[in-house]
């Protein structure tokens, strides 16, 4: 399967997800997403925001770009599953 075809399926299922999901559960999974760059940050120096701002305006991708929309919602998928199957359990990720 390409990568642009698993971006769109981590999409698809990450926008499930988030339908699931309380006002509180998506804070969570917000400040472990911050938690994850500030982390990056800490080992590999400031992400420039207008190289990011930049991505967002383009009108095709290239395989990097693809890879990178890819990484992206496996990244934010498993937070929300991760915040969703801590609440069933009854666990507090973040608090």
């Amino acid at each position: 399967m390409d990568t642009l075809n698993q971006f769109k399926q981590y999409y698809s299922l990450s926008a499930k997800l988030i339908e699931e999901m309380t006002k509180e559960q998506l804070a969570d999974v917000a400040r472990m997403l911050a938690l994850h760059v500030a982390d990056y940050q800490s080992r590999f120096g400031a992400i420039p925001r207008s190289d990011l701002l930049q991505r967002l305006g383009v009108t095709e991708i290239n395989g990097d770009q693809a890879k990178l929309l890819r990484d992206s919602m496996q990244t934010l998928t498993g937070y929300l599953a991760l915040v969703l199957d801590a609440d069933e359990d009854g666990d507090d990720v973040v608090h």
